[in-house]
């Protein structure tokens, strides 16, 4: 129990000093060069500007209101390590791998739909990515959060799990 306790204070502490330095980062829009293959992306498009309860969703804390606002359609994360993954539509996918540290664009994803399964699928510059949404509920590991999908992500060979939702 303690040891518990002690990784979710560590948890949150690293989460904190994410959100800090990315405050203090310059903001770049990745999706503008998602034509140009996977792009590497800095941690402050996906940052936090106000805790009004009125603010515009854009500027919310919650990265799902954050994401929607942004046009997002489809998002989903996972654990160890953390990883996000955001749909615009069929135009492009975001993926931050090493907890926001690698972020990739895609644009166009090939999207085929099956009963209870959406797969997608992109590659540029010998990078690929396949995304795989099943309709099943699923649990963050996390924070116990619960979505509507269960999500895996292959990256260049190696599969993440996680969990999603559309916006």
């Amino acid at each position: 129990m303690k040891r518990l306790h002690s990784t979710r204070i560590a948890v949150l502490f690293f989460t904190l000093s994410l959100v800090v330095a990315a405050g203090c980062a310059e903001p770049r829009d990745a999706a503008d060069s998602a034509s140009e293959g996977p792009v590497e992306a800095t941690a402050a498009q996906d940052t936090a500007a106000s805790d009004a309860p009125d603010a515009d969703p854009s500027t919310s804390y919650d990265p799902w209101e954050r994401a929607r606002a942004r046009g997002v359609t489809f998002r989903a994360v996972g654990q160890e390590p953390g990883w996000t993954l955001e749909l615009m539509g069929s135009d492009s996918l975001l993926l931050a791998l090493d907890y926001g540290d690698r972020r990739l664009a895609f644009s166009e994803p090939a999207t085929r739909i099956e009963e209870g399964r959406v797969t997608h699928r992109a590659g540029s510059d010998g990078d690929s990515v396949t995304v795989v949404v099943d309709e099943t509920h699923c649990a963050d590991v996390m924070s116990g959060e619960l979505h509507d999908a269960t999500v895996t992500v292959t990256f260049d060979g190696e599969a993440f799990r996680g969990c999603g939702q559309s916006l």
